[in-house]
């Protein structure tokens, strides 16, 4: 059985109007390819920034090295 996750997010006005210019502009493609795309490159620009507040949050490493200082 496949799993299905959902996420909701609220975004920026700025991102939301960035998002439906791409799907105007990319009407020719048919809409499921359209939002798989627009979704797929905003995922891309969001991920340097989700990678740097996790590693702060997983950096079990750098935790472990502190109880080993202390």
């Amino acid at each position: 059985m496949k799993t299905t996750i959902a996420l909701e997010v609220e975004i920026p006005e700025e991102t939301y109007v960035l998002l439906t210019n791409f799907i105007e502009n990319h009407a020719p493609l048919g809409f499921n390819e359209v939002i798989s795309l627009a979704v797929s490159n905003f995922l891309t620009n969001q991920k340097s920034p989700l990678n740097s507040y996790l590693s702060g949050l997983y950096d079990c490493t750098n935790n472990s090295q502190k109880m080993l200082d202390q």
